[in-house]
């Protein structure tokens, strides 16, 4: 009885180790995904931005009825951004950093009311060619300083430059996650900065506050070591909002309501850490009462929006000692 306690203690020993495999499986592996610009380099935004639009109008028609009318358009933007960071704190992080608009064409159709067929109104420079302004941030407090305006035939200040220039811009992307995720992994982004990125086609109607419902998703990793990148899927929509007015709309009276869906796909640089490219539709649908003529005409509307934008980092050229 002995011998044979031995035996086995001794066979006990020879045999490998068991391991909890549930404890020791592999975990998947978490992605900073972030963005921060960085010092000393270039950021050129290629970006293309198709835009259509339908209108819905009643209007009184002279026998105390009413009559619609349909009208609708299209705009065709391309743009070239440069962004250059001009000041960061210890951290790295952006203090301070400058936007030029080095190109922007834009074409107009519109189908007037009525009518069949859509008619070129414009062709040519689009109204932020040649801007430069500035962005800021000390903690948490945001300035934006225009520093030259727009050298286009639409006028030093068009509403596209006021609605830009009012954005309260965050100083991290309001989609990405502050935390590290997983492929597949989903978050919901912070909503107040998600309504700040619409601030140019409506605002909160008063004491009300518009329905958001946002979620990010991150889908995929591609590439290797340090070339790799990421593909964030994002969905947001937001109901009861109160549309500002535009070159096209003109003043919209107070009741007037604005919901929009967005979605999309961000492409990150995760060595480099900046937003490499975008894919987006934005379809918007608005209802009330617009100034037309002195009065104001019931209308409903449409707008459809599709951007695509492409980002490349590049190392900023020493300045010339002889240039002034």
């Amino acid at each position: 009885m002995t011998r044979l306690r031995v035996l086995w203690l001794t066979a006990a020993l020879l045999l490998p180790a068991t391991r909890n495999t549930a404890q020791e499986a592999p975990q998947p592996e978490r992605f900073t995904v972030t963005e921060v610009l960085a010092a000393g380099f270039l950021y050129t935004t290629t970006e293309s931005e198709r835009s259509d639009s339908s209108v819905r109008f009643e209007v009184d028609d002279g026998q105390g009825g009413t009559l619609t009318l349909t009208g609708g358009g299209t705009d065709t933007d391309a743009l070239n951004l440069l962004r250059e960071v001009t000041a960061a704190d210890a951290a790295g992080l952006p203090q301070s950093v400058r936007h030029e608009y080095a190109a922007h064409t834009r074409t107009q159709l519109r189908l007037k009311p009525g009518e069949s067929a859509a008619e070129q109104i414009y062709t040519g420079d689009g109204p932020l060619l040649g801007a430069v302004f500035t962005e800021s941030w000390n903690g948490t407090a945001f300035a934006r300083r225009l520093e030259t305006a727009p050298r286009t035939s639409l006028g030093e200040r068009p509403l596209e430059l006021v609605h830009l220039l009012a954005v309260q811009r965050p100083r991290a992307h309001p989609l990405l996650p502050s935390a590290a995720v997983t492929v597949g992994e989903s978050w919901t982004p912070a909503t107040d900065e998600v309504l700040r990125l619409f601030e140019r086609f409506a605002r909160k109607a008063g004491d009300k506050p518009p329905e958001v419902t946002a979620t990010c998703t991150l889908e995929k990793v591609e590439g290797e070591a340090a070339a790799r990148q990421v593909h964030v899927a994002f969905s947001v929509e937001i109901k009861k909002l109160s549309p500002v007015a535009s070159e096209a709309t003109g003043a919209w009276k107070p009741g007037a309501t604005l919901d929009l869906t967005w979605n999309g796909t961000l492409v990150v640089d995760l060595g480099q850490r900046f937003v490499a490219g975008e894919s987006s539709i934005l379809k918007a649908t608005v209802s009330g009462e617009m100034s037309r003529e002195n009065r104001w005409v019931p209308v409903t509307g449409s707008l459809t929006q599709k951007r695509e934008a492409s980002t490349a980092r590049a190392v900023k050229p020493a300045k010339d000692p002889q240039e002034k």
